[in-house]
């Protein structure tokens, strides 16, 4: 005799098999349900319930476990012969479906601060930045959406505090590199040419700039104003510093003779600013007394 194949969760609903192997028997809920079970009609409509379940809802997020058993029963059903081993799987099938939607809600419900730092995350393209944190994360929620889809509330709600810390430094991160990462890189790069040694000061102050930067931005993720405002300042410092490094670096790299016209293209081309230069000439003034000179002439306009 072929034994009928039936998932457990279908064999828990059964009863046993005749020993012709004719089906299960039914219970009198199941008869009296048996005498309007349209298989093609009925089965036809959850198909349709099913899809809508499984994209417009989202329910392959929300509830993975009960909506594949969901698809399961639904697939068994549809390949079943006998009238009864339909609609039992029918039932099971519309009884995962019912479950799916009950997991949504306690979803939304209970893990509804996962759900908003993970879009966040994807604001910042935290995949892109961090592709092994963020794939590490990604299974941790799926984890506790899947506890909760097995009826683990409670354990589920225990396992977020982690999860959410984990996530939390991760957003941190994130939103840190997306903002001053140019800092870090033209300082890491000052370090690997040995020119942080050439400007020095101006190399340190960056550093702690950028430092702090990263440790208020952490704090602060979703501060819109802080953010820019420090990410500006820390940007600007490491630019500079690395300004200053390179324009001693070239200069040491010039010959005498070539120092002297560096110099002098410095002063000429300073003084041609003057508008007065032919009744007040400023070429012959040192160098901060021309830039003082012109502040004052233009502070006016």
């Amino acid at each position: 005799m072929n034994k009928i194949k039936l998932s457990l969760t279908t064999l828990a609903l059964l009863t046993t098999f005749t020993a012709c192997g004719t089906g299960p028997e039914l219970t009198p809920e199941m008869q009296k349900e048996m005498r309007h079970f349209d298989s093609v009609s009925q089965l036809n409509q959850f198909s349709q319930e099913l899809h809508k379940g499984m994209n417009q809802d989202e329910l392959l997020f929300y509830a993975p476990i009960s909506i594949e058993k969901a698809k399961d029963f639904y697939e068994e059903a549809q390949e079943a012969e006998l009238k009864d081993e339909k609609m039992v799987n029918y039932l099971n099938a519309k009884k995962s479906l019912e479950n799916a939607y009950e997991t949504k809600k306690l979803v939304l419900k209970y893990l509804a601060d996962v759900i908003d730092i993970d879009k966040r995350m994807q604001k910042q393209n935290t995949k892109a930045i961090f592709p092994d944190r963020y794939s590490e994360f990604q299974d941790d929620f799926k984890e506790l959406r899947e506890t909760i889809d097995e009826g683990k509330a409670s354990e589920a709600l225990e396992d977020k505090k982690e999860v959410m810390e984990e996530a939390k430094d991760l957003y941190g991160d994130a939103v840190v590199y997306r903002n001053i990462n140019k800092a870090k890189q033209i300082l890491e790069n000052m370090e690997d040419e040995d020119l942080d040694e050439l400007a020095p000061q101006h190399f340190q102050q960056a550093q702690e700039l950028y430092e702090q930067a990263r440790l208020q931005i952490k704090k602060e993720p979703d501060n819109q104003e802080l953010i820019e405002r420090v990410s500006k300042r820390a940007n600007e410092a490491a630019l500079y510093a690395h300004t200053i490094a390179k324009d001693i670096f070239n200069f040491r790299e010039l010959s005498k003779d070539e120092q002297e016209a560096y110099f002098a293209k410095l002063h000429r081309k300073l003084a041609k600013l003057n508008s007065k230069e032919d009744e007040n000439a400023i070429l012959p003034l040192p160098i901060y007394e021309k830039i003082d000179y012109l502040q004052d002439l233009y502070k006016g306009k």
